[in-house]
């Protein structure tokens, strides 16, 4: 049985759910052990019982020899910093021999189980942000990106993921496009064989890399540059007002948008409608927001300057515009 994690907060249920629907229907036996990142989340999922999920509450990893880190980190630098406290409790109390990493925003098309394969007796995994051409954002983001990061428990695994949760105890608030937690990863190669790179160009494909990954459709299942596909992450996939979902700042093709969009989108009104029957009065999800040029005037903020320009940018070049599609 392969051992997954993961953790979001209420706004992100609606993907986390279908993380877990496309494991389900690509995976009949592993377990995922989710982190409720707050008690409106973890009362859902409580109520809901899904199957193969292991649910956990934000106290049981974040207990009170880090409680200090509310203080001084962001609410999106403490999810961060969660992620390798979330895998060493997998490690530590669910008699889990191993634990992979995702992200609630992925999807999966296929059986992750090759993925491991690939892995074999090695102790670490990495997947390449791999960025296509004029998106390079290494610099700041790292190399490999936070995503199917998969952990044995010897001591080649315990010692990157302690250095994982060691970086990520340097975010500060203060200091938002600081990323440690990611960019300490760029020399664990380096460092030791036992971490595997995972070359797969259907594994980790993104807005960011889609432009030189063609997606085709075949007789047996989508490709990503002839090779299948495994999962697609949805980084910046949000609601955009009553009716419309905004798919990502990055240039999306169009055949992207009809072989990989929306299927996913269908998936969400899947979810909604389970949310529906189980949950009618469960109000959140995660809303576009993006801030006025006042706001970030007033504000001095770099990151919220940062945010409006790229946002004003793709309204400007159309860009937005193409990448809303209907609910």
């Amino acid at each position: 049985m392969s051992n997954y994690c993961t953790l979001f907060d209420k706004h992100y249920l609606r993907f986390g759910l279908t993380l877990h629907a496309s494991l389900l229907q690509s995976r009949a036996d592993f377990c995922l052990y989710i982190l409720a990142m707050d008690a409106v989340c973890h009362d859902a999922l409580a109520r809901l019982q899904l199957p193969h999920v292991v649910l956990l509450r934000v106290d049981d990893v974040l207990d009170r020899d880090y409680a200090h880190l509310r203080e001084r980190m962001s609410f999106a630098q403490i999810c961060w910093t969660s992620q390798p406290l979330l895998c060493r409790h997998v490690l530590d109390h669910c008699q889990a021999g191993s634990v992979t990493y995702l992200e609630a925003d992925s999807y999966f098309y296929r059986d992750p189980e090759v993925l491991l394969q690939a892995v074999g007796d090695r102790s670490v995994s990495l997947v390449p942000h791999d960025y296509a051409q004029g998106m390079d954002q290494t610099a700041v983001a790292g190399v490999y990106c936070v995503q199917f990061n998969y952990f044995r428990d010897d001591a080649t695994g315990r010692h990157f993921l302690n250095d994982w949760l060691e970086n990520c105890l340097r975010y500060d608030k203060t200091r938002r496009r600081f990323l440690p937690g990611q960019k300490c990863m760029d020399g664990w190669p380096a460092q030791s064989p036992q971490v595997c790179v995972l070359h797969h160009k259907g594994a980790g494909v993104a807005p960011w890399n889609i432009s030189e990954r063609p997606i085709t459709q075949t007789p047996g299942g989508l490709m990503a540059a002839s090779e299948p596909l495994i999962f697609f992450h949805f980084h910046e996939l949000a609601y955009f007002g009553a009716d419309k979902i905004f798919l990502s700042s990055y240039p999306i093709a169009p055949d992207v948008q009809r072989l990989i969009y929306t299927p996913y989108i269908q998936a969400l009104a899947a979810t909604e409608k389970l949310l529906a029957s189980k949950l009618p009065d469960f109000p959140y999800r995660k809303v576009l927001q993006v801030p006025g040029l006042v706001e970030v005037v007033k504000s001095l903020d770099w990151d919220k300057l940062r945010h409006y320009l790229r946002f004003a940018l793709a309204r400007v070049s159309g860009r937005f515009a193409a990448n809303l599609l209907p609910v």
